[in-house]
């Protein structure tokens, strides 16, 4: 029977697309043995990021209830493994080397040092642990990112700085029949227009930027419940995804109610360009290699807000030629400006 590869990444999506070269080039290393990478309820919608034949994808809890960590004790009772990739740096995991060092398992770990000398594992578990890198959020240095920090973690001397891969999927035919052609792609977050005081009026301005550029633009937004859908709805071209409903009007700007998983995915791969604000989307565009723009938005009143931001922006950039980024103002007119450096490229 042949040894097993286990990953855990039971976390979110924006955590989770970091970690995916990594996962792939695991996978990639592997493909004599099987690979069962464990997701959360909340990021498995992207296991199709690891559609390998050698791979196994198990979803537990994002909390990791007391029945999955008994499923996972069981587990690694019953089964014969190699090499485990601990990429979700939660205290359970760091305890298993403990539990399992009578089978001689490689264990790998992404630890964490954060402020008032906080070490998520401690120190003593780190012993037991074949190799770590530590993500310091602590430290005021330049730090690097998450996605090279996990890649320096699992791969070896021999292997190249960086694991690329394309990622090629088939368009659903939803996608083939609605997506318009030379279109850029902006993500509306509810919370943040909110917080600079753009709201909706902020991001018309930036749409009717947008079409100066490209011939249309796809809009999308959270999926949560929001009197922005129906305002949305009534002005632009729209397809919801969940009740597979639509409409057409005269209007060069097609809103994606509902918008999941590969179609997501596929929507930004298929921009001219796409713009957001730092997160999930922005990541997912450095996965698909489309050029971004990413509004990274700050609210710094002191020094140490300076640092956590800058930590933060380093952690999670992505790693790509094809990223720009602007510290957006309150004064829509003056990000707009900010904006066209990126958009005429």
């Amino acid at each position: 029977m042949s040894s097993k590869i286990i990953i855990f990444k039971n976390d979110r999506i924006g955590d989770l697309i970091p970690s995916v070269s990594a996962i792939n080039l695991i996978i990639e290393k592997n493909k004599d043995k099987e690979v069962i990478i464990y997701l959360s309820e909340i990021n498995h919608k992207m296991k199709f990021l690891f559609n390998e034949k050698n791979v196994k994808i198990i979803t537990i809890n994002y909390k990791l209830p007391f029945r999955n960590r008994i499923h996972i004790l069981n587990f690694f009772i019953k089964t014969k493994i190699s090499h485990v990739y601990i990429l979700r740096p939660k205290n359970f995991f760091f305890l298993l080397p403990i539990f399992f060092y009578f089978k001689k398992i490689k264990f790998y770990g992404l630890c964490l040092d954060g402020k008032e000398n906080y070490k998520r594992p401690i120190i003593f578990l780190r012993k037991f642990l074949t190799k770590f890198i530590v993500n310091d959020r602590a430290t005021l240095k330049k730090r690097a990112s998450r996605e090279k920090l996990q890649l320096d973690l699992v791969k070896n001397q021999s292997d190249n700085d960086r694991f690329i891969k394309n990622y090629n999927f088939e368009l659903s035919n939803i996608l083939k029949k609605i997506l318009p052609n030379n279109y850029s792609l902006i993500h509306y977050k509810k919370q943040i227009f909110e917080e600079l005081g753009w709201g909706i009026d902020g991001l018309n301005k930036i749409i009717d930027e947008l079409l100066r550029y490209h011939q249309n633009v796809v809009l999308i937004n959270d999926i949560e419940p929001s009197n922005d859908n129906k305002i949305f709805k009534k002005k632009y071209n729209w397809y919801d995804f969940n009740k597979h409903e639509s409409e057409k009007k005269d209007s060069k700007v097609l809103y994606l109610e509902n918008l999941d998983g590969l179609d997501m995915f596929n929507a930004i791969k298929l921009s001219k360009k796409t713009i957001a604000c730092h997160g999930t989307i922005t990541l997912l565009g450095n996965l698909t290699k489309v050029p971004i723009l990413d509004i990274f938005y700050c609210k710094i009143k002191n020094r140490n807000d300076y640092h956590r931001y800058k930590n933060s922006f380093h952690e999670h950039k992505p790693y790509d030629i094809n990223y720009d980024f602007i510290i957006p103002s309150k004064n829509i007119n003056k990000t707009i400006r900010k904006m066209k450096f990126s958009l005429k490229k």
